[in-house]
């Protein structure tokens, strides 16, 4: 037995209740195993944050600097940036499996739009701009204004030049 509010039941246990006006239903949770639940929730939350401690601690542990931080940030850019590039590479390699269409044509140019964006890496340049020519050049042999070697040739020579690293 238990007062609508909550509070201690008759057996000495924290419950809460809940009255629904309409329905006249009582609904009684048991609160006695929460500090259980609590205790879990902190476990989880310090090998979560052990873990992230790991992924950002240099090796060897020491104090970062804010040139070393940013080295770091621009070091996961540059690797997320390239493997945009060669993701795109792939794709554009896909489109000339297919047959030339419209559908060809347009998943061409969304490439060439986003690189031709501004954003990027200064040192990937040379990198975004062959993948630009690839995605023109597939664009070109879809629309029937390039010949399918032309289009192979640039994909090729993007995807040679994504390669390493």
């Amino acid at each position: 037995m238990s007062s609508p509010r909550g509070g201690r039941g008759h057996r000495g246990r924290a419950t809460a209740a809940l009255r629904l006006k309409e329905a006249h239903m009582e609904i009684e949770l048991e609160l006695e195993h929460l500090w259980v639940l609590i205790a879990v929730l902190v476990a989880a939350a310090l090998v979560g944050f052990g873990a992230l401690g790991r992924v950002v601690t240099p090796n060897p542990p020491r104090v970062l600097t804010w040139s070393d931080w940013r080295f770091m940030e621009v070091q996961r850019e540059y690797r997320r940036e390239l493997a945009e590039l060669r993701q795109d590479g792939q794709t554009l390699a896909a489109l000339l499996a297919s047959k030339p269409s419209v559908e060809t044509a347009w998943k061409a140019q969304e490439i060439l739009k986003r690189l031709q964006g501004g954003k990027g890496l200064p040192v990937l340049e040379a990198r975004r701009e062959a993948v630009a020519q690839a995605a023109q050049a597939v664009m070109d042999w879809a629309g029937g204004t390039a010949t399918k070697e032309d289009a192979v040739k640039a994909v090729k020579d993007a995807l040679e030049r994504l390669q390493g690293e």
